[in-house]
């Protein structure tokens, strides 16, 4: 199988490659946040340590717990996610998303408890869901010779999330009495489940497919035909399947 489908005789069908590249760009861009909540807490040590007034043993406890926690959540969700990917790729990006912005709203409580807590359940949708959820709808959805070079998309999407959080760990304030009244850290916070706002709004008014492999071993035929025409042309429709 090359994308879920089998493809009949030598000639290869014509590609829609403007929506295939959007749709694909698209699926492997739920990685951002997961590059992004690995660097989020490190511009933010100063503030958390001033804002919940912690001594030198206690930061360092905290900001290795917080540092960390999303990790084990991320361990549980590639794990989990398996298992929920059998009910519909479609239907998991949806509880990868909705559970991304529930951590992240988690971490706008002023509680330490309640951020960790946070960074626990976003871990959980936003990196180990994602991880599984991107390269599954690239693998089950490209054609086997752009898969390679479309394959890469995931990583470059953890790093751009990487990058962008490093930026905007520029705005941290650096004057001790502008510490004591900034709520930067979360703004950076905010924008962290902004992420998963943005992406579910565009999935369902653009991309609101599962992929071509799932609707074909689900024999949800109709669907099937409707991402085929976007993503063949339509004179060569009768080359897949």
């Amino acid at each position: 199988m090359q994308t879920g489908l089998v493809i009949k005789g030598q000639t290869e069908p014509r590609v829609n490659k403007g929506f295939l590249f959007s749709f694909m760009v698209f699926m492997a861009s739920s990685t951002i946040p997961m590059g992004y909540s690995m660097v989020v807490i490190n511009p933010n040590i100063g503030l958390i340590k001033l804002k919940f007034n912690l001594n030198e043993d206690e930061a360092t406890s905290w900001i290795a717990i917080l540092s960390t926690i999303n990790s084990i959540g991320a361990v549980i969700g590639v794990f989990s996610t398996a298992a929920i990917i059998e009910g519909g790729r479609r239907r998991a990006v949806f509880m990868m998303n909705a559970i991304g912005v529930f951590g992240a709203a988690l971490m706008l409580v002023e509680n330490l408890h309640c951020i960790a807590l946070g960074r626990l359940v976003l871990g959980f949708g936003f990196q180990g869901m994602s991880i599984v959820l991107s390269p599954k709808y690239i693998d089950e959805t490209a054609p086997l010779r752009y898969k390679g070079s479309l394959g890469a998309l995931t990583q470059i999407m953890v790093v751009f999330g990487c990058f962008f959080c490093s930026f905007l760990g520029f705005g941290v304030p650096t004057d001790l009495e502008e510490m004591k009244q900034s709520n930067y850290n979360r703004v950076m916070f905010a924008i962290h489940g902004s992420f998963g706002v943005v992406h579910m709004i565009i999935f369902v008014f653009f991309f609101n497919y599962d992929t071509p492999r799932y609707l074909k071993m689900s024999n949800q035929e109709a669907k099937l035909d409707e991402l085929l025409l976007k993503l063949y042309h339509k004179d060569d429709l009768h080359l897949v399947k």
